[in-house]
């Protein structure tokens, strides 16, 4: 859990609210900014908690505010107070109000007197939405999940009326708040009832507490706490001063329904379930670029606060206490709005009374973590002085903000000088770009030419800056800009062999080497940089790879520190650098270089899949070159000297960038001579140099001339035999991670594994992923001036199918089916997936109990090109299953409680219910493990996209997206009317390459809601008739009330009977969000992109075929169709006729059953449906398409 918490000399209420958190939610990531009036540090407090575990971020309003905030220009501020505000004139007497509904105060046309308490108001709650939106796209940049904003003097909690209940729906509500209680039980509403309580964005009515205690006095800070009104907990009422706890101390609360107390509500947010402009774009459009409120960050997935009432708990399950305290605390604050006779107003409310749930937090609490340890993190509670192990005194310091606070310009991050050769190529700069972009916040670059570059060179640079200029500041200097051309360049480089350390390589070399720093570093200070260094291409800031399997380094936590993790380096280096300056000799940081290279069979080493994404992967030098050099060796060379990252900020001196500061700078420096990389405790950055499979040419070079001190500089440099795997695991997902920061809207770029792959391509030759498979070559004829032209393919023309370069077939989507006597309805499934998504394989498993067996239908589609897999049984179930005896083996899947009146209804025999369970319960079993193998199966084959749905189920564009022609967040165009070949794969394969639509479907694994169709159909004249009857039945039109519909002799339907195609018959649907009827959703997976590791494949079989892999794909009680940004895509669900419905053996199939589903009218399908058949026909001629659906002809009148 994280919290966004705003703070302001809340010290006295910290430890408690952090405590509070910390047990009941399992808070553990804070991000905390710091008013910069408030005349107390919390960083003792911080400090105790770090030490604990807690990952707290501290902002300054540098961080978040926008430059005309900072520099004073509040006329700039939008104006966010009412006329109307009932709060107006009750903060300052006599400011006007306005009858006009939702008129906004200008400030400047108030009267003088009030101006400066309306400005300090309003600019308050700018700066609460400026800081809550940005921290939360600071979570979502993290992927972290559950968050919210609240006061330390607010607590999240269980709602009064479900803890009376004792339940919430089929959630049972815990007795007390024991460890996690309240996180657990969130979670558990949310898999079961997501929708109800509002998920991602779940409201929390307030409930006010006032100060009277059980004598019915107003609370005094001044009790001791030994009087008759203190709370006292028997086994540790000589440890703690109970009076302290808010949460212990105040019971009488307003009335539930009291909202002139309660207030506006606050919200409790899954942003991982949030498309990542949501708090933008969707806030409002009085509020672009911001939060709504705080109250309603979003107005689209947040509910109203009008809406609230706590005592409809299944809505409102939690809720947040809000203590106003003692008056000494509510009078500590400055605050026009705080007043002695506005908390008089407040303080004796005693419309409620709270129970004992509350108190039960601590005891559990001081159990959790034992005695010590609790007398230690709430010290300021204790009832004597607790003595804090290596910790700094108690006491509350004005605010010492970190020096990277000082920046105050957009491009806050991590400045390089980059030392590029001609000879560095494009691939290795843009790895090196990303890689600095994404985990140290690289946000200024000057890229230093120190040779001659040509003009194609120069041509294929000025490209990758305009790719990155969006993200990077860039300026591109040559020796003119640095030295006025007066030497040459390379002897700059060669003076500075890394990071300028060596002070031993003459004079003139070292005035070189002064003036090129001290050129990057006056740039760095006249544009207000903070952290700078100066590298080559093939140096990489980098975490110690001791650390990398480490909780902590010394006493700060590693767990976010993590390269999935958006400037997870730069965040840390932060943080250590204000915690432990001096332990790593601040302002000036050595990091020393690992070089490492790689074998004979790392590079181009790709896991198999052939996929875009594997490919870049093989060809990145951050993950294939993972063999280490010899340290020892390393260490003694002159040439391999430690660079040094420094703090800019810390040398100004009046806007003065001479030599003399220079100077400074290198005599902060640790002696190279003195660093040993394996001091991981000094030295947790470290540069990972990468050299290739022997020493890099330039470096050799240097050793065995002038640079070269000893002998030992001359020798080889041994390197490791095989590769260091740990490091190369923990390392590969920062190209995800980089993926996922710089998707559109947030930064530009929005292909950054196209930009990748690009430029590896002209170093490496490789071949990205071909197109997704295309089988209508002939389709387009490119001459004659590019008019497309059909050409009827002859009948049963085997199509050439694109090939991987071991003879396998390319990216070609996949299906695994289970039939039962589906011949009627197969040629049909088959065709509409063979053109809409380009299904070439599949996999087809027929039921034993099956009376057709469908080899002979799918003989015309393998000689039509496709590959198809018949397995039997045998091939993936497992030996007990055939065993009768044995089937008790099988898990438990079948549900009879909640199921029996829908599956036999009003039996009760015994042996009956038992054998109905058997049998679903065998089914189940099949289905999943069917799927399992399929999946492996597939896998090993290559494959990419693979579905699983019945041949009663049609893979589709959302409908409501195709109302809209577009689906929400995304560029991509749904096309209307006649559907060329593979578009909906054409759709997907976008949707899934771009982001941010990549992270918000869910890829790899999106999930398909489902849409059921009922027996209503359509006459000519637009009138609906009920079909499925008892005496109706499927012989082309005749009896199923559609006359002329039907007969019509227009293209198609001159030759096909509409009627018999499941897809263009029936129109009438249920309701989008009909759970009851629509039932669970199915999936679309890329099975390229599943870890080896997911129980998906390890297990015996998939979690279900409705969520096959418990970590990739959403919970299934996450269906809005609305959403058309996360659900792009259904399934359209076909009952059909009640002749075909009944034609199965099973029990779960009866006239009941088909007659509550027959009659749906909810919806009607929009006809987007309909142009698949003539399309087909259009690509491959209506001889070849009347051969494979033969049976679908019209009958010979």
């Amino acid at each position: 859990f994280s919290i966004c918490l705003l703070l302001k000399d809340d010290n006295d209420l910290l430890p408690e609210w952090l405590a509070y958190h910390w047990h009941t939610i399992k808070l553990r990531h804070l991000v905390v900014a710091i008013d910069p009036s408030s005349t107390t540090s919390p960083r003792r407090i911080f400090d105790e908690w770090r030490n604990f575990g807690l990952n707290i971020t501290t902002w300054s309003d540098e961080n978040f505010m926008p430059d005309f905030f900072l520099d004073g220009q509040f006329d700039q501020v939008p104006s966010m107070i009412k006329y109307e505000d009932k709060n107006a004139s009750r903060w300052t007497p006599g400011a006007a109000v306005s009858s006009v509904k939702n008129a906004l105060i200008n400030i400047t046309d108030l009267p003088e007197h009030l101006r400066d308490d309306f400005t300090r108001i309003n600019n308050h709650r700018f700066r609460q939405s400026r800081f809550l939106t940005e921290c939360t796209k600071h979570l979502q940049d993290h992927n972290l999940t559950w968050m919210m904003h609240v006061d330390t003097d607010e607590y999240l909690t269980i709602n009064p009326t479900l803890r009376k209940m004792g339940i919430a729906g089929n959630v049972t509500v815990p007795k007390q708040l024991a460890k996690n209680s309240v996180l657990t039980f969130l979670e558990k509403l949310v898999q079961l009832n997501s929708k109800v309580v509002n998920w991602p964005c779940i409201s929390l009515p307030r409930l006010f507490f006032g100060s009277v205690e059980d004598g019915t006095d107003i609370g005094d800070d001044n009790d001791n706490g030994n009087g008759d009104n203190a709370m006292q907990a028997p086994s540790y009422q000589n440890e703690f001063n109970m009076q302290r706890f808010e949460t212990l101390r105040w019971k009488y609360h307003a009335d539930f329904e009291n909202f002139k107390l309660n207030k506006l509500p606050k919200v409790v947010m899954d942003v991982s379930g949030f498309p990542h402009a949501a708090l933008s774009e969707y806030s409002s459009k009085h509020t672009p670029g911001r939060v709504f409120s705080i109250h309603r960050p979003n107005v689209k997935l947040c509910r109203k606060g009008t809406q609230m009432n706590i005592n409809v708990g299944r809505k409102y399950p939690l809720l947040v206490h809000h203590y106003i305290g003692s008056l000494q605390r509510y009078m500590a604050r400055e605050d026009p709005r705080r007043t002695i006779e506005a908390y008089n107003l407040k303080a004796l409310v005693k419309e409620g009374k709270d129970d004992s749930f509350m108190a039960t937090w601590f005891p559990n609490f001081v159990d959790d973590v034992g005695l010590e340890t609790a007398k230690r993190l709430l010290s300021d509670y204790a009832t004597a002085p607790v003595e804090v192990p290596n910790g700094p005194p108690h006491n509350d310091a004005p605010i010492v903000l970190p020096p990277d606070s000082l920046r105050t310009n957009t491009y806050s991050g991590l400045s390089i000088c980059l030392l590029l050769k001609a000879s560095d190529t494009p691939a290795m700069l843009v790895e090196w770009l990303a890689w600095h972009y994404h985990g140290s916040k690289l946000r200024m670059l000057i890229i230093y030419l120190t040779d001659d570059f040509s003009s194609k060179q120069r041509q294929e640079l000025d490209g990758i800056i305009a790719a990155w200029q969006q993200l990077i500041s860039m300026v591109v200097w040559t020796e003119t800009d640095i030295d006025g051309g007066q030497s040459p360049a390379h002897q700059v480089l060669q003076s500075i062999p890394d990071g300028g350390l060596d002070s031993n390589d003459g004079e003139q070399a070292a005035q070189q080497r002064i003036r090129l720093l001290t050129k990057c570093l006056g740039m760095m200070q006249s544009t207000s940089q903070s952290w700078f260094a100066l590298l080559e291409v093939d140096q990489f800031i980098n975490l110690h790879p001791g650390l990398i399997s480490k909780v902590e380094w010394r006493k700060l936590p590693l767990g976010s520190v993590k390269p999935n993790t958006s400037n997870f380096l730069f965040h840390f280096l932060q943080e250590a650098s204000s915690v432990y300056a001096k332990g790593l000799n601040y302002p000036c940081l050595s990091l020393p270089q690992i070089l490492y290279g790689y074998g004979p069979n790392d590079v181009g080493a790709s896991d198999g899949t052939n996929t875009a994404k594997s490919l870049l992967l093989s060809k990145l030098r951050t993950i294939q070159w993972r063999r280490r050099f010899d340290d020892a060796a390393i260490r003694n060379s002159d040439a391999l000297k430690p660079v040094i990252l420094v703090d800019a900020n810390a040398f100004r001196e009046g806007g003065r960038h001479d030599a003399s500061s220079i100077e400074t700078v290198l005599s902060k420096c640790r002696d190279p001579k003195m660093m040993d990389v394996s001091e991981k405790h000094k030295f947790p950055f470290v540069i990972d140099r990468f050299v290739g499979n022997q020493r890099n040419l330039e470096i050799a070079d240097r050793a065995e001339t002038e640079q070269a001190s000893n002998e030992e500089d001359k020798k080889p440099l041994d390197i490791q035999s095989t590769t260091d795997q740990p490091l190369r695991e923990w390392i590969e997902p920062w190209v995800g991670g980089f993926q996922m920061a710089v998707e559109g809207g947030r930064g530009g770029l929005p292909d950054a594994n196209k930009l990748l792959l690009d430029h590896l391509r002209g170093l490496d030759r490789i071949e990205e992923r071909e197109a997704p498979l295309r089988i209508h070559a002939a389709y387009h004829d490119q001459q004659g001036g590019g008019q497309e032209q059909r050409i009827d393919l002859p009948p049963l023309v085997k199509k050439r199918q694109q090939q991987n370069h071991d003879g396998t077939d390319a990216d070609v989507f996949s299906a695994c089916s289970l039939v039962k006597d589906d011949n009627d309805i197969l040629d049909e499934w088959i065709a509409y997936h063979y053109h809409m998504i380009g299904l070439r394989h599949l996999v087809v498993a027929t039921d034993d109990k099956s009376k057709t067996q469908p080899t002979k239908l799918l003989d015309k589609w393998r000689d039509f090109g496709m590959t198809i897999e018949e397995w039997d049984d045998h091939a993936f179930m497992p030996d007990f299953f055939f065993d009768p005896n044995k089937h008790h083996l099988m898990p438990r899947l079948a549900k009879i409680k909640k199921n029996k009146e829908r599956w036999i209804g009003d039996v009760n025999d015994t042996a009956v219910v038992e054998h109905v369970v058997r049998e679903i319960n065998r089914h189940r079993f099949r289905q999943v493990t069917f799927l399992t193998a399929c999946t492996k199966a597939l896998r090993e084959q290559n494959r990419t996209w693979m579905i699983h749905i019945d041949t009663d189920e049609y893979l589709t564009v959302n409908p409501v997206a195709r109302k809209d022609k577009r689906f929400d967040g995304s560029d991509v165009s749904i096309p209307t009317g006649i559907h060329g070949p593979n578009i909906i794969l054409d759709m997907l394969n976008e949707l899934s390459s771009v982001l941010p639509s990549a992270r918000t479907i869910n890829y790899p694994c999106i999930t398909l809601p489902r849409l059921l169709f009922g027996s209503v159909e359509e006459t000519e004249e637009g009138e609906a008739t009920i079909n499925g009857g008892r005496n109706s039945s499927d012989r082309g039109g005749e009896l199923l009330g559609l006359p002329k519909m039907q007969r019509s002799e227009e293209p198609p339907f001159d030759v096909f009977d509409r009627s018999k195609f499941e897809s263009l018959r029936w129109k009438y649907h249920t309701g989008y969000n009909d759970e009851l009827l629509n039932k669970q959703p199915k999936v679309v997976i890329d099975i390229s992109q599943i870890p080896s590791d997911d129980k998906m494949l390890t297990d015996d079989r998939v979690f279900s075929i409705h969520r096959p892999s418990m970590a990739l794909c959403r919970m299934q009680g996450q269906l809005e169709m609305e959403r058309t940004d996360r659900f792009p895509f259904s399934v359209n669900h076909y009952l059909g006729t009640f002749e075909r419905f009944n034609s199965r053996d099973d029990l779960r199939r009866n006239r009941k059953i088909y007659d509550g589903k027959s009659q749906l009218r909810e919806g009607k399908d929009d006809g987007w449906m309909e142009g698949w058949l003539q399309n087909f026909i259009d690509v491959h001629g209506i001889d070849t398409v009347a051969s494979l659906l033969q049976r679908y002809k019209r009958s010979q009148e």
